[in-house]
């Protein structure tokens, strides 16, 4: 077991440093499988309890065996996010798998240790936070998780959507995909408008400045375009999957020392005015062609990585 945990400590050093990226060969793959396989043979443990051990051991061997990129593991993936702050809770010895604190003294120590506010509440439900608790330990787990925060994050990044990671917490963080539990929302509706579009590519972009943006020449064609075909409303979808920009982000990106997010924000672009971020109206009238305008995709070197505009009727050509 301790030659399996220094093993995938050295493959997410070497295969997958960046969040949401994974560069290496078929040994991490390998792992899972075989982890899942161990799981399925051990009893159950407070860790790894009866109800969840089969759900959390198939996930696992699904990713190893249809790999990173295949719609199962995407699902699969998602679900074993959603368990790292269980695990966190429950290895910190400090908190129940429910995140009570065990005691009033563990508790203080944490408040003293960390400093976090949010700690002096009777429950701990921040993954990132049971993470730092759990890394108040002196146990191999604990020390284990440290040398791989000292040599991921010797200082705090920030992702391009803004999303800053100090440790191994935040990366769990935000490998959970914040738009899938809801805590931002998955639509925003904005008036249109030439400097709302700037301002909002230049935001989602994370690299460049509305300054930056007003300087090059496809804001302005946009802008021709949409006031041509009476646009009056931006609806922004975040936390979106990009095919063509998943590409560049494999092929580039993933490559570079500065991380960069894998996920996207889209901007759809229909005639309706709407203030409302009502995901119902906002799907219905987004799938009328006669309202719908088309899409962009800002990233962080351009002004949109992708866009694709409705064409033009035959009475406007």
């Amino acid at each position: 077991m301790s030659d399996r945990i220094q093993h995938a400590s050295d493959l997410i050093l070497s295969c997958c440093p960046h969040v949401s990226a994974y560069e290496g060969t078929g040994d991490a793959h390998q792992l899972l499988i075989e982890t899942a396989v161990d799981m399925h043979e051990r009893p159950a443990s407070a860790v790894f309890p009866s109800r969840y051990v089969e759900h959390v051991a198939y996930a696992l061997d699904a990713v190893g065996r249809f790999g990173f990129l295949s719609p199962q593991a995407a699902v699969a993936s998602v679900y074993l996010a959603t368990r790292f702050e269980f695990y966190f809770r429950i290895l910190s010895a400090k908190l129940t798998r429910e995140g009570i604190w065990v005691s009033a003294r563990a508790q203080q120590e944490a408040v003293t240790a960390i400093g976090d506010r949010r700690l002096k509440r009777p429950r701990v439900s921040s993954v990132s936070l049971a993470y730092r608790v759990l890394k108040l330990g002196d146990g191999r787990v604990s020390k284990q998780f440290g040398a791989l925060d000292a040599a991921l994050y010797p200082k705090p990044v920030t992702l391009g959507s803004g999303f800053v990671v100090a440790d191994l917490g935040d990366r769990a963080a935000r490998s959970s995909v914040p738009v899938g539990h809801g805590t931002v929302p998955a639509y925003e509706v904005r008036p249109y408008s030439l400097e709302a579009l700037v301002r909002l590519t230049a935001a989602l972009s994370g690299q460049n400045t509305p300054e930056e943006i007003r300087g090059k020449s496809q804001p302005a064609y946009l802008d021709e375009y949409f006031r041509h075909g009476g646009v009056k409303t931006i609806v922004v979808e975040r936390g979106y999957v990009d095919r063509d920009y998943l590409e560049d982000y494999a092929a580039y990106y993933v490559r570079c020392f500065e991380p960069y997010d894998r996920y996207c924000s889209r901007l759809h672009f229909s005639a309706p005015h709407s203030t409302r971020n009502n995901s119902k109206i906002l799907w219905v009238s987004l799938h009328r062609i006669r309202q719908w305008s088309g899409f962009a995709t800002p990233t962080a070197d351009s002004s949109s990585s992708s866009h694709c505009p409705r064409p033009f009727l035959a009475e406007h050509v």
